[in-house]
């Protein structure tokens, strides 16, 4: 089938059908942007859409850091970000250790035994609490 059958079965006119292959089309320059950009990216792994986009301004690119992270996110380049370890057990502390209870318990049927140990709850803040604690209903 040619164009013409194409856009007739569809239901689409020519210049509707041309005018959009034109714009799905890239430009020369968005082929040479992506391209200094990828090897702006995997030179520096660490380096984010902002500090991709100075360099890219500084090489006389006219480019905002917007399209940068548009185009880095299409390309699967954004940088990896390291987590923050975070710390959330205290074994310095002067409380003796809490005794297992439920050892040597087995239970038989349902809502014999409960146990809880909650270490550490996030808030939306950031500062956590750092509870031990273990219960047993019967």
């Amino acid at each position: 089938m040619n164009v013409e059958e194409l856009c007739r079965e569809t239901g689409v006119s020519r210049a509707s059908f041309y005018r959009h292959w034109q714009q799905r089309q890239p430009s020369q320059e968005e082929t040479e942007l992506r391209h200094r950009m990828q090897e702006l990216a995997l030179a520096h792994r660490r380096y984010g859409y902002r500090r991709i986009t100075a360099p890219l301004r500084r090489e006389g690119r006219l480019v905002n850091h917007k399209r940068v992270l548009r185009l880095l996110r299409e390309d699967n380049l954004l940088a990896a970000r390291k987590k923050r370890f975070v710390t959330t057990t205290n074994s310095r502390h002067h409380w003796r250790p809490w005794p297992n209870l439920a050892r040597w318990l087995r239970p038989d049927g349902p809502n014999q035994l409960w146990v809880a140990d909650i270490t550490y709850l996030r808030w939306r803040s950031g500062t956590g609490v750092k509870l031990r604690n273990s219960l047993i209903f019967r």
